[in-house]
């Protein structure tokens, strides 16, 4: 029999987490080793009001583990092996436990924790898979386990979601009860178990590979911007009169032509060494056309057959250092 450890997510509606439990136990067959629930402190509360109901369907089923009867303490993110057979892990700010998950800052908290997380548990498991749940918790915590896979699980670990069947979900009352698929059900809806939850596995390319021991351990926008680059190759243009060629490796893969305007705003930054300094823009100063130019060239390369590059190539402006930069890597041509 395979041996799993589930890596689940929780919101206030928990009961994703005995769902997935039984789909292995029951439907696959599986023995699940252990569970990690990674949830806020809203959600380790709910967590805690179904933990009966996890400890009687662990104990029913031999191929679950035994669950304690007392809810477990949650836990800050861990970064060991896996301890005991429950662990409830409630994501953190500075300040203390999180209560939801709805800044920028709070996402990127998360998934870094996350992401070093799955590294880790990929490391300590050995031959048990690794299954994670995407069902569950805010839409920004099922990102955050997607990238984390992605970049982290081997390639025999796998990624779930899981559905309740709809006559089940649109009664408000029995949905709120529902924890899991029961003979009761069959009964009283003629929905049989295994049609009472839709666990269906969402596709998973693992980039561990590409990684090396070097970006491993980087946080995640670091290395996902590392791997981009080795993956992709680093976007590159030239600027010639008012045409914008973009590359990658040695190939066109995009031409565009500019408007007046925002060929001399790309000229203007490309002759700056692809940064223009916060006193050219100035707003006061007549410089400020220029900005007034890298306003309208976001939109003319939206508007252009080649709108996926425009990401690419559109100027930002750098808070921390008051400048407007290119990214990627924007020369002058000299012939057409």
């Amino acid at each position: 029999m395979d041996e799993v450890f589930v890596l689940a997510l929780a919101g206030t509606s928990p009961a994703v987490v005995t769902e997935l439990l039984w789909y292995l136990a029951e439907v696959e067959e599986r023995r699940v080793v252990g569970i990690e629930v990674w949830t806020t402190s809203v959600g380790a509360s709910r967590l805690r009001a179904l933990h009966p109901e996890l400890v009687r369907l662990t104990r029913s089923s031999g191929r679950l583990p035994e669950i304690p009867h007392a809810y477990p303490a949650p836990s800050d993110p861990p970064a060991g092996p896996p301890e005991g057979t429950l662990r409830v892990v409630v994501a953190r700010r500075d300040e203390g436990p999180m209560d939801d998950i709805r800044t920028p800052e709070d996402a990127d908290r998360f998934t870094q924790a996350l992401h070093d997380r799955v590294h880790a548990l990929v490391e300590h498991l050995g031959s048990v898979q690794l299954v994670g749940s995407l069902a569950g918790g805010r839409k920004t915590m099922s990102i955050a386990m997607q990238l984390a896979f992605t970049l982290h699980a081997g390639w025999t670990d796998r990624l779930l979601h899981v559905l309740v069947h709809p006559t089940i979900e649109g009664d408000k009352e029995l949905h709120r009860g529902f924890v899991h698929p029961t003979p009761e059900l069959v009964e009283a809806l003629g929905i049989p178990e295994t049609e009472q939850i839709t666990v269906y596995e969402s596709p998973l390319l693992p980039l561990r590979g590409w990684l090396g021991p070097d970006l491993a351990s980087c946080p995640f926008q670091e290395a996902w911007g590392a791997l981009r680059a080795r993956l992709c190759g680093e976007p590159r243009a030239r600027l010639i009169q008012q045409r914008l060629d973009v590359y990658r490796g040695g190939d066109r893969v995009a031409s565009v032509e500019l408007k007046e305007a925002s060929a001399a705003a790309y000229r203007a930054l490309i002759e700056q060494g692809g940064r223009a300094a916060r006193e050219q823009i100035d707003p006061k100063a007549k410089a400020g056309a220029i900005r007034k130019r890298f306003e309208r060239l976001k939109l003319d390369l939206q508007g252009s057959p080649a709108r996926p590059i425009a990401h690419l190539f559109t100027p930002k402006w750098d808070k921390a250092d008051q400048s407007w930069e290119i990214s990627g890597s924007v020369e002058l041509g000299d012939k057409p």
